[in-house]
């Protein structure tokens, strides 16, 4: 695996397991030296991801740095033979090493699958392991690593590709994205409709569950869609329904609705965000639902979640639709930010370190 920053071939063990922050969920591609040294550089008050800018703590950066003391490659050069010496400058050679161990797949929630190295010499092997840990159809993966997606075959023969063509080995970890429905141009959907309600929290007051759309061309924030920002004239097919409150239930409601095909071509991505507004989380709201619909099949559901799992969260962005070629992807996401419809900033930041993965 070659690092971003210094450009070295290097081990799955000299990168970091795990993302450099909780408020990041990409994979690091700097390896842990070059990690630290990359901290190191920044002010104590400016501590970020190099990758994504998302924030880090002092005793983040600490731990990253004892980390990096305590590695099993840092070894005293001083105290090895020359021999020692040779056999760990080219410790690429030596399979065995490499080759035991495990891989871990992460979800964009956070969430890993482990799997045994050894028993996934394929993507496709992968695939199927994946498919037998989580019931997800190997369709609806994708898979990247190191900022590439992971295809099945060779471009040139019908040859299964090896995860060791991608630089793939033992302690690697790869990014799940789970595809849940294909939007072509054969099922084009006149009305994209993501549909929330929710009831208020028990102390009686009234509280909004915001529902917002966030509309990307490529990775550029384009506008949003929310109870202030209903419409725009130049995109009169896409609107928020604004706040639609039902006193004497105690129940509240917001629509979003999108013509796809009526969408400028330089849109490609649109994100679909819950946030709580004045409660601390969105669990503090009474049986909360939503669906993303097509409106002539309103029985088809593109995207389904449970907000039990994001209880505790102050925003959670729920879903990514994607265009990719002709066709639209509709992707789970589930990733909690902080941040709300008060102060988007959070959950842009959390947007960003998504770039690339969609």
């Amino acid at each position: 695996m070659k690092c971003s920053q210094c450009k070295i071939d290097k081990l799955s063990n000299e990168f970091p397991s795990s993302p450099v922050t909780e408020r990041c969920i990409h994979v690091s591609s700097h390896c842990l030296r070059c990690l630290v040294q990359s901290l190191d550089k920044q002010n104590e008050d400016e501590y970020h991801c190099p990758g994504c800018k998302a924030a880090l703590n002092n005793e983040e950066v600490v731990r990253w740095r004892q980390r990096l003391d305590k590695a099993s490659f840092k070894l005293n050069v001083d105290k090895l033979g020359r021999r020692h010496l040779a056999n760990i400058e080219n410790v690429d050679n030596n399979e065995e090493i490499v080759q035991q161990g495990n891989i871990y797949v992460v979800l964009l929630n956070g969430e890993k699958i482990v799997v045994d190295y050894e028993k996934v010499p394929t993507v496709v092997a992968l695939r199927q392991a994946i498919r037998t840990k989580k019931k997800i159809e190997v369709t609806k993966q994708k898979l990247v690593y190191n900022g590439v997606e992971l295809k099945d075959h060779a471009d040139d023969n019908n040859r299964h590709k090896n995860l060791v063509e991608y630089g793939i080995r033992a302690n690697s970890h790869i990014q799940l994205m789970v595809i849940l429905y294909e939007i072509t141009e054969k099922e084009t959907i006149k009305d994209l409709v993501f549909d929330l309600d929710w009831g208020f929290p028990n102390d009686q007051t009234v509280d909004y569950l915001d529902g917002t759309c966030f509309a990307y061309t490529g990775n550029k924030y384009w506008r949003k869609y929310d109870y202030q920002s209903q419409h725009y004239p130049s995109t009169p097919n896409t609107r928020h329904s604004g706040d639609v409150l039902n006193r004497a239930t105690r129940r509240g409601h917001h629509q979003i609705t999108s013509k796809l095909d009526e969408l400028p071509e330089n849109v490609t991505h649109l994100y679909f965000i819950l946030s709580a507004w004045n409660s601390p989380s969105i669990g503090c709201y009474k049986t909360p639902t939503f669906s993303l619909l097509d409106k002539e099949h309103p029985d088809k559901n593109l995207c389904r979640y449970e907000l039990e799992n994001v209880a505790h969260s102050k925003a959670v962005i729920m879903c990514s639709v994607a265009r990719a070629g002709t066709k639209w992807n509709v992707y789970i996401v589930g990733t909690e930010s902080a941040g709300n419809a008060k102060d988007y900033r959070p959950i842009e930041q959390k947007i960003q370190t998504m770039d690339g993965l969609f």
